[in-house]
């Protein structure tokens, strides 16, 4: 049987503590610095043989190392007890014993630090090795707390290797819960009156514990920790990105939330709204902006240099938005109140209303909120900025919706004290959109709110062309909206009493001041309208013949005009370019002469327009414009290049190919306001192959050999026909058509609504919409589908990305957002395709689609030759009759 060594061990520590030269011979050795003392071998054998402790055992040990470090510090030299020490306290041998002889040790361990030298106290690593030992009882690991308490209270210089160590505890027990050490920590740090150090590393390393590595209740716990680290500290932005990342897969416990929420950095919470996919959490973390939104708006103030970076930011949180239910409702609720506070704060900040309005307005209306943004701004905004946003948002849309959603915020307008109103000529469009519209009983409400301004109805009369106001006095009174009220307004509105009064006053320019009258056909992407085309000394007039309505634009506004076709017919056609954002007009006439008589009473107008503003302008601007105003007559396409240095400033660089693509397509007679002669833009590479670029030298019908081969048979075939068969021809579909136009924009408004009327009132079948990249490209090549790309695909994401389902395939695919390459998000790829299309060669490709290779014997060499309805010199002639010419006056 081993011999037990406690007795011995026992009598050794008791004659330590009562005899004070026992004391001092233990000290010697320890003076000549040996492993152990004189005890070594005694305790090596004893834990050795795995004996057991006892409670006198550990009290007698205890003592004796008291005894010995009070000793120690009373004889010279200072004697070295860190050999015995590191015999002495670790836990690893007292562990083995019961409940009661572990809380004993930790007691008389306690007491024991009071006396040791701080040099002499273990490293925080040793506690920690403590901590992880006791993982089983609460309350020895609360005993241990206490001890590392004292222990930074003795030496606050230990904090910061204390939180070291912390940081590696955490690492290498992750099997463990410490949430009892985090909160400690945390309860530490609190209590501190600051936090010293590289707050910004403290931060992230307590980031880092938030993650997934731990466990759910571990990680809440770190998160508290940073909380209390980053209370009086802004987080950098990339520390808010990891740890919002970090939160979403806590966001099924609501105190995290909570948590965030005593950060009070807003911008984090809304990181978190836009990360998380718990519309519960959404909801919370947006209740929290709301009741802070100024906070918001200055923090994000500092993330972003304009603010509409900072409007698309806090709309990234409506976007994120898929399930529909109650607590979707509260989140876009919240989202529409942060929206409407930024709004305001940019326009109060003096920002170019105009230009971040629309862009701000585009935001939400991808999230369908735009309507309620625009009550927020009338209750909150200025009436100047309530007004500028009116402007921006009446040309966001012309559905019937969205016109009446914008009727209140007119209606707030009209009762203040506003004496510009000036602003009424830009809302042109939506005022001309409400009137078209079915007169209803609020239409007359606004009409009777105009009749109590006189000043703001002689401008709505001048200028807009709407309901003369003082007519709203026939109209009965509308405060009760009953249905026999509304019956008795539209038996008034269909009366000829009613049309009687109105007539005198559709057209308020005199008919002798005019330079230049004719009838029209105006041609829009929406549908074309016939009318009468006026010119006078001050204005641009359409009235068309079946509307009492006005399309109206000041002389001072028109910029130039240029050639157009319609029906393919050269010469009929002019197109009008305006110096303010209004859209041009494109406008046919009857023949080629009164389509010069136009230019020739226009182009003065333009030249004084020009003298006009020429201090504002560039001089390069002012050069080009007067070279291409100074021809007599319309400028050929050559001429209109030539004029705006286009070739020249694109091969010196000082424009990028898609600027030069959308010069050359202006100077073709490619126009938005004809969807048969649409902007087109050329496929730069293969979304097939990686890296492929697409040879530009080569038409898209010619790409596939088998199918040249093909269309080249046919067109041999049909050569050698009688007379009566049509011109020989390679591709029996066009690069470019109302159609090709529709499927690839048919996610934007309003060409939704085109695509709809297109197909008899409804989109087409989901199988044949733009739905992926790549399917497209593969369509070009193995199909008769030749058609090319439109710009739009180059710059605006809204091409690939669609708020509502489009339509289920028959495989079962919902068309929504276009499928990319890669899975690239809409920015990437929009990115990759400029790269690609600024990287590109495309003068082989303009000389196919607009130079010598269009027609021709060129044309065959080329392989691109198109059905011969397509040309011009094969078009039939149209004859023309938009209603009595009017004469020249």
């Amino acid at each position: 049987m081993e011999r037990d060594d406690t007795p011995m061990l026992l009598f050794i520590c008791r004659a330590i503590c009562t005899d004070a030269a026992t004391a001092d011979e233990a000290l010697v050795p320890f003076q000549h610095n040996p492993s152990f003392g004189t005890f070594g071998h005694f305790w090596a054998r004893h834990w050795l043989r795995s004996q057991p402790v006892s409670a006198a055992l550990i009290r007698a040990v205890f003592e004796a190392t008291s005894t010995l470090v009070v000793r120690a510090a009373t004889l010279p030299p200072r004697s070295d007890l860190t050999p015995w020490l590191q015999v002495v306290l670790p836990s690893h041998q007292w562990c083995r014993g019961s409940f009661d002889l572990q809380a004993l040790y930790l007691a008389q361990l306690d007491a024991f630090v009071g006396l040791m030298a701080i040099e002499d106290i273990p490293p925080m690593r040793f506690w920690y090795d403590t901590l992880t030992r006791f993982s089983t009882s609460a309350s020895l690991r609360e005993q241990v707390l206490r001890i590392v308490d004292r222990v930074l209270y003795r030496s606050p210089a230990r904090a910061e290797s204390a939180l070291d160590a912390l940081h590696v505890h955490l690492v290498e027990d992750e099997q463990h819960d410490n949430v009892d050490v985090l909160t400690w920590w945390a309860q530490r740090v609190l209590a501190s009156e600051s936090v010293s150090g590289d707050v910004d590393s403290k931060c992230d390393m307590w980031i880092e514990h938030v993650g997934a590595a731990h466990s759910k209740t571990t990680r809440v716990a770190a998160l508290r920790v940073l909380v209390a680290y980053a209370r009086d500290h802004r987080l950098r932005r990339a520390s808010v990105s990891a740890l919002a990342d970090r939160c979403v897969l806590l966001d099924e416990s609501l105190p995290v939330v909570a948590e965030l929420a005593l950060l009070r950095d807003p911008a984090l919470l809304l990181e978190c709204a836009i990360r998380t996919t718990s519309l519960r959490c959404k909801r919370q973390c947006i209740g929290h902006l709301v009741a802070s939104p100024d906070a918001l708006i200055a923090r994000l103030s500092r993330w972003h240099s304009t603010p509409i970076a900072m409007v698309q930011h806090v709309a990234r949180v409506g976007l994120s938005v898929r399930d529909r239910d109650a607590e979707w409702l509260a989140v876009l609720d919240g989202t529409t109140q942060l929206l409407g506070h930024c709004i305001g704060h940019a326009l109060c900040a003096q920002v170019d209303a105009t230009s971040f309005l629309d862009a701000a307005l585009a935001a939400c209306a991808r999230i369908a909120i735009a309507r309620s943004v625009a009550a927020l701004v009338r209750d909150m905004c200025p009436p100047k900025h309530a007004v500028a946003f009116l402007v921006a948002a009446s040309t966001l849309d012309n559905t019937p919706a969205w016109v009446l959603s914008l009727l209140p915020l007119w209606r707030a307008l009209m009762t203040l004290p506003i004496t510009d109103w000036s602003f009424l000529r830009r809302t042109t469009g939506w005022i001309l959109a409400l009137e078209e519209m079915a007169y209803t009983a609020d239409g007359f409400v606004y009409c009777e709110t105009l009749a109590q301004y006189p000043q703001a109805a002689e401008k709505v009369q001048c200028l807009i062309y709407t309901l003369p106001p003082h007519l709203a006095q026939q109209i009965p009174e509308v405060s009760d909206l009953s249905l026999s009220v509304r019956q008795q307004i539209a038996e008034i509105m269909r009366g000829p009493a009613f049309e009687a009064a109105i007539a005198p006053l559709c057209d308020p320019i005199p008919s002798g001041s005019s330079v230049f009258v004719a009838s029209v056909l105006l041609l829009r992407a929406r549908g074309n309208i016939s009318g009468r085309f006026m010119i006078s000394s001050s204005h641009f007039v359409f009235a068309p013949h079946e509307s009492s309505l006005r399309k109206l634009a000041g002389v001072d506004e028109f910029k130039y005009a240029l050639g157009r076709r319609y029906l393919l017919q050269a010469g009929v056609a002019i197109e009008l370019f305006w110096w303010s954002s209004r859209a041009p007009w494109l406008v046919v006439f009857e023949s080629a002469r009164i389509c010069t008589l136009c230019y020739e009473a226009s182009r003065p107008l333009a030249l004084a327009s020009l003298a006009q503003r020429a201090p504002h302008l560039v001089p390069a601007d002012l050069t080009r414009l007067s070279t291409l105003l100074g021809k007599q007559v319309l400028p050929s396409p050559r001429a209109y290049l030539e004029a705006m240095e286009a070739t020249s400033r694109w091969q010196s660089q000082c424009i990028s190919n898609l600027e030069y693509l959308m010069l050359v397509n202006t100077a073709a007679g490619r126009t938005y306001n004809d969807l048969n002669q649409y902007f087109v833009a050329p496929w730069v590479s293969e979304p097939t192959v990686a890296g492929a670029r697409r040879p530009l030298h080569v038409p898209i019908g010619a790409l596939n050999p088998s199918r040249l081969a093909q269309c080249q048979a046919r067109a041999s075939a049909l050569a050698s026909e009688l007379d009566d068969a049509p011109p020989p021809f390679l591709y029996g579909s066009h690069y470019s058509t109302t159609g090709s136009v529709l499927y690839f924009l048919v996610r934007l408004r309003p060409f939704t609504q085109y695509a709809k009327d297109l197909q008899g009132g409804k989109l087409d079948h989901a199988d044949r919409l733009f739905h992926s990249v790549t399917e497209a490209w593969t369509n070009c090549l193995t199909s008769s589908d030749v058609k090319e790309l439109v710009p739009e695909l180059f710059y605006h994401p809204g091409v690939y990305t669609s708020l509502t389902p489009l339509g289920v395939r028959q495989n079962g695919t919902v068309v929504g957002d276009v499928v990319l390459p890669n899975n690239s998000t809409p920015m990437a790829f929009l990115a990759q395709l400029r790269h690609e299309l600024e990287a590109a060669d495309i003068a082989p490709w303009i000389d196919l689609i607009f130079g010598y290779q269009n027609s021709g014997p060129a044309a065959w060499a080329a392989n691109n030759v198109f059905f011969h309805l397509t040309y011009a010199e094969h078009a039939p002639p149209v004859p023309l009759d938009f209603g009595r010419l009017l004469s020249k006056t």
